[in-house]
């Protein structure tokens, strides 16, 4: 709304435009506009990758060469060892070729055990929807990180079931280094692998590193507040309008444009123009 008031300004008082741009005003209803743009694209683009990355999710299991299928798992053809947990609303369990000639039989149970919790918490469309969240949130300092770590502890939570299960964690920590040397991730949002962020689960499983938020935490904090303070300002700008009949105040507005040469600059804002019309 703010922007058609503003062609039609122009148009019509094109020696005044420096007088509207000089305004504090309208600089805080165009920043916010075009953040709030930028929102809008953000979402646009997490919307198309999130379809694309489900069209792709469906010819990677079509290509799949199945060569068997039990109740646990489907073994297909691969020269790479791989562990994945396919599929969006019915995920499955698919291992490959290779992954049963190089692992022993406690750590293919191992890996079905970590494999079958992440189905038992449909952490596949977990992550489809936090890739989403991702993709449609603006850059902020520590995003990445938060995000890698929450794909991070979704690997360990399905680590520690293991050790729950099982007595010997020696299986684990084997399969994941055969896994490592010929490690193979499909670029999937909605696949997850056994080899997902293996090194980190090792070092943080061993002891060796630990996961931690208080990095960021004050960071966070600080960019937390000062959005709430802007956020409060510019909701009290007339850039956020709330026209039951817009279409009615654009006619309007439109019909009665010689008029316009006669607003006064107190008035030259949209929300006046739309009290006039109401």
């Amino acid at each position: 709304m703010q922007l058609v008031y503003l062609v039609q300004f122009c148009s019509l008082n094109p020696l005044n435009l420096f007088s509207l741009t000089n305004t504090f005003q309208f600089w805080v209803n165009i920043a916010g506009g075009l953040f709030l743009i930028y929102l809008y694209l953000n979402i646009f683009k997490a919307v198309i990758l999130s379809l694309l990355s489900l069209h792709k999710t469906r010819n990677f299991l079509r290509s799949l060469p199945i060569i068997s299928t039990n109740s646990q798992y489907s073994l297909f053809k691969s020269p790479f060892p791989q562990a994945l947990t396919l599929g969006f609303f019915q995920p499955r369990i698919y291992l490959s070729t290779s992954l049963k000639k190089i692992c022993t039989p406690p750590e293919i149970q191992t890996i079905l055990i970590h494999e079958r919790e992440h189905l038992s918490n449909h952490d596949p469309f977990k992550n489809f929807l936090i890739n989403f969240l991702r993709s449609s949130l603006p850059f902020f300092p520590g995003k990445n990180f938060i995000f890698n770590h929450y794909f991070t502890l979704i690997e360990i939570s399905c680590d520690h079931s293991v050790f729950c299960s099982l007595s010997n964690q020696l299986p684990l920590f084997t399969a994941l280094q055969k896994i490592i040397k010929n490690q193979f991730q499909p670029t999937l949002i909605n696949t997850l692998s056994f080899a997902g962020h293996a090194s980190q689960r090792i070092s943080i499983l061993t002891g060796q590193k630990s996961l931690s938020f208080k990095k960021y935490f004050s960071l966070h904090l600080s960019a937390l507040i000062t959005f709430s303070f802007i956020a409060l300002f510019v909701s009290r700008t007339d850039l956020l309008l709330d026209c039951p009949h817009l279409a009615r105040c654009l006619r309007s507005l439109f019909q009665n444009s010689t008029s316009l040469h006669q607003i006064t600059p107190e008035i030259r804002y949209i929300p006046n123009i739309i009290k006039t019309c109401h």
